[in-house]
């Protein structure tokens, strides 16, 4: 999929999004948490905890059980909930997606190539969960 660069600020497809979306919740510790929801041009994180400087949470689309393109991205600084991630296209009804998280290169720029996948401490595994659009 190569480089997807969206701004730290805000971007606009269709919709908007800011990297201080969602309200703070919880002590860090290196999660995040996706539920089940419509197809659309959107995808909200119900929880993303971690540490500030933070992450940018990733909607990637998963097919044969493999992690594949990437829809969208959105920068938290730090844990937050109800994050609303739009999307270069819909996401489509009975397919299943996963929600990743990378720690930024210093660039504030998503960057699937530079960008690191974030892997929890405690048990050295991606920080990643799934979800299905209905």
């Amino acid at each position: 999929f190569g480089t997807v660069h969206l701004p730290t600020d805000s971007f606009d497809l269709g919709g908007t999004a800011s990297t201080t979306a969602g309200a703070p919740i919880g002590t860090p510790s290196g999660a995040v948490e996706v539920h089940d929801q419509p197809a659309g041009p959107a995808v909200i994180i119900d929880s993303v905890t971690v540490s500030p400087p933070g992450v940018w949470i990733a909607v990637r689309e998963v097919a044969d059980g493999e992690l594949s393109n990437v829809l969208g991205a959105a920068l938290v600084g730090g844990p937050r909930a109800d994050v609303p991630v739009q999307l270069l296209r819909n996401t489509e009804p009975g397919a299943t997606y996963a929600v990743e998280l990378y720690r930024d290169n210093g660039d504030d720029r998503f960057d699937l190539d530079t960008d690191s996948v974030y892997v929890d401490f405690d048990s050295g595994t991606r920080v990643i969960d799934y979800f299905k659009a209905k």
